[in-house]
């Protein structure tokens, strides 16, 4: 950890540092005072080309930072913790090339690191109680965002011409309605229910596989989604409680580039199941009832 203080005190920054693109980290180093209390030899790991979750090139890396450039030292920051993606505050780069960044460590406690650009290509951080890091630009580009879903040319955020597919006009002509307490478009992040509609186009009961228009009303937000109905037993088929959910649906929906798959269970008297987003893997459970099909004055869009 002296090693690791001392490259970060005596830092020889580039004059004009950047640092867009992707950052790994190469050495992670804890001390035994922050690990267990006591004095001892403290735990490090490094590879200078990057730690992995386990060996091998192909595995994901164990921490990377991703620097999206916002304006003169402003930066959008985008960190990925075993391929798991976070987004904590945007990063200013002070004078000295330094920053500082609270990284979702997954515990209740806040852990903010001070970072320092060292040199051309590698960034140091510390934490206060005793952890230290060092992180090699191994890319000056940042990534394109994944693709949205497009299993149907007009779903949003895809890039058909929609002329007449709009969320309200599919809802004007629906029959199938299902009300929701949880949003289906992004992970909740309190326990407060929502308002949220999920209105299928078409029949309820199309060809397995063929991809119908669905809209979908997350109080403010407005999606048109993509569903069609699946061979596979729904989830929840065998829960007595929900027997009236006898049929499959996969929904496709994109909200401001990230995108939500859901596998739900649904019938005549209600829709259950779980949604999930692509990238980062969360998900969580969703339930509804069949309803009237609502006004379109009635959704808020």
């Amino acid at each position: 950890m002296a090693k690791l203080t001392d490259a970060f005190r005596k830092a020889n920054p580039p004059s004009d540092p950047d640092l867009t693109g992707v950052w790994a980290e190469i050495r992670t180093v804890q001390t035994m005072q922050f690990l267990e209390g006591h004095d001892g030899p403290d735990r490090v790991r490094f590879d200078s080309t990057g730690l992995r979750v386990e060996d091998g090139a192909d595995r994901p890396f164990e921490w990377t930072l991703t620097f999206t450039k916002i304006s003169a030292g402003h930066y959008l920051l985008k960190e990925r913790m075993g391929g798991q993606p976070h987004d904590p505050e945007n990063v200013t780069l002070g004078s000295a090339a330094g920053f500082t960044f609270t990284p979702d460590l997954g515990s209740d406690e806040a852990h903010p690191y001070s970072c320092r650009v060292v040199k051309s290509g590698r960034i140091v951080c510390l934490e206060a109680e005793g952890d230290g890091t060092e992180f090699a630009q191994i890319s000056t580009t940042v990534p394109p965002p994944p693709a949205p879903f497009c299993p149907l040319a007009c779903v949003t955020e895809c890039a058909g011409q929609c002329d007449g597919i709009k969320a309200l006009t599919i809802l004007a002509d629906a029959k199938v309605c299902y009300h929701l307490l949880y949003p289906l478009t992004h992970q909740p992040t309190s326990g407060a229910g929502t308002d949220t509609w999920l209105v299928l186009s078409g029949d309820s009961m199309p060809p397995v596989g063929t991809w119908e228009y669905a809209a979908v009303f997350d109080d403010s937000i407005v999606r048109v989604a993509g569903w069609r109905r699946t061979e596979h037993t729904p989830p929840n088929a065998n829960d007595a409680a929900r027997k009236p959910y006898p049929n499959g649906l996969q929904l496709a929906v994109t909200l401001a580039g990230k995108n939500v798959r859901g596998d739900l269970g649904y019938g005549g008297a209600g829709v259950s199941g779980m949604m999930e987003e692509e990238e980062s893997g969360h998900g969580w459970g969703v339930e509804g009832e069949r309803r009237p099909c609502p006004s379109p004055r009635d959704v808020h869009p």
